[in-house]
């Protein structure tokens, strides 16, 4: 049985693993996007929502929490904390999408592209037109007529 049994081991050992998604975690950040394998881009989809439920609280534990997840890489957290606050304060989840982009060549793997949401300026506000209806003007020059 699988209880409790949680993710995919990706037939590698636990340091190697951790290695690998931080390098997947450190290259999506940077670039907003990265190109991966099917199985790799849906536990980095999960591991990227973890990440940002601790950029969400925004406390120095968490800070300090997602430095060590990180393995110190105090760039990325950096980064995560200036560009992408925003987009953590205004979502609860789904902070990455991914496309399939086909079949690798050689083993046939199907490769996915997982990208994180950018965050999306408001349009400014702009002030609201005064109506100038022509009947105010008309009733106004009735007025002053009479």
């Amino acid at each position: 049985m699988r209880n409790k049994v949680f993710g995919t081991k990706f037939n590698r050992s636990g340091h190697s693993r951790t290695a690998m998604f931080r390098g997947l975690v450190r290259s999506l950040v940077e670039n907003g996007k990265t190109h991966t394998t099917e199985t790799r881009a849906k536990a980095l989809q999960q591991e990227m929502d973890k990440i940002f439920q601790l950029l969400r609280k925004d406390t120095i534990a968490s800070r300090r929490n997602l430095t060590a997840k990180l393995g110190n890489d105090t760039e990325t957290v950096n980064k995560l904390y200036q560009v992408y606050l925003p987009l953590a304060k205004s979502r609860v989840s789904g902070f990455t999408t991914l496309n399939w982009e086909g079949e690798r060549r050689g083993d046939n793997a199907r490769i996915a592209l997982i990208e994180l949401i950018q965050v999306k300026e408001k349009p400014s506000a702009k002030p609201k037109a005064v109506k100038s209806s022509r009947k105010v003007k008309e009733n106004e020059d009735n007025t002053k007529e009479s």
